[in-house]
């Protein structure tokens, strides 16, 4: 199976949202998967249909952010999505990044069955703590990958990474992310550095655990002089 990386259109997410109720996999971001454990096909399709059109608020109204979707070369199926983003001074983040162009703080905004405290709590650890780490200049950070489930382990998830790769060398900056424990082999095979960790303490949303992840850069000793403050 060949795969192909393609910028997303605004009609791709109307595909996105298809995948609902199509064999193959989702294709909902991971913090609303890991805040909206679902067991029936209905709940799924209200998970999936929610993350995709809060993805779409992001495309349509966050110039930083760049989507990209890996193709099947042979069939024109969409396997999965990434979104980078490239920020040509400074890391910075969006209220987009909660429930798209819905009110953040209004608990209409997301859907049923999500567990709104663990969700925010995640995304906003996440985002206040970014700056302890990155510095400022040109920068590419990857904030979601997401492959079909029956579509994994077949080069589609490296493929969308070593885009965002490219980019960050052609624009001679660092690319970034936050690895789970689980991915972190992945993003070092592909040239990731760990560069520190992020624990967060689960307990005030009810969990009784730390969420660890692996911070992760490549291409750090070529960025270009830091921004002025």
């Amino acid at each position: 199976m060949g795969i192909s990386i393609e910028e997303v259109n605004i009609s791709d997410f109307e595909i996105m949202k298809s995948f609902s109720h199509k064999e193959g996999g989702q294709l909902s971001a991971p913090a609303a998967d890991a805040s909206m454990l679902v067991d029936n096909e209905q709940a799924a399709a209200v998970r999936n249909n929610w993350s995709v059109q809060q993805q779409r608020d992001t495309y349509e109204n966050d110039p930083t952010a760049k989507f990209i979707k890996a193709i099947d070369s042979d069939s024109g199926e969409m396997l999965g999505i990434a979104r980078w983003h490239f920020y040509p001074c400074r890391y910075q983040v969006s209220d987009l990044e909660y429930a798209g162009s819905k009110p953040k703080d209004d608990d209409a905004s997301y859907p049923a069955g999500l567990n709104i405290p663990l969700y925010k709590g995640m995304l906003d650890q996440i985002f206040k703590r970014r700056p302890e780490w990155i510095v400022n200049g040109p920068q590419w950070y990857l904030t979601t990958v997401k492959v079909r489930e029956s579509f994994r382990r077949r080069g589609a998830g490296s493929a969308m990474i070593r885009w965002g790769i490219e980019k960050a060398r052609t624009e001679k900056c660092p690319a970034y992310l936050e690895a789970a424990a689980d991915a972190e082999n992945f993003y070092a095979i592909l040239g990731f550095d760990d560069v520190g960790e992020l624990r967060i303490d689960m307990r005030p949303f009810g969990i009784p655990a730390e969420a660890v992840f692996t911070r992760m850069a490549t291409n750090v000793a070529r960025t270009e002089p830091r921004c002025d403050d």
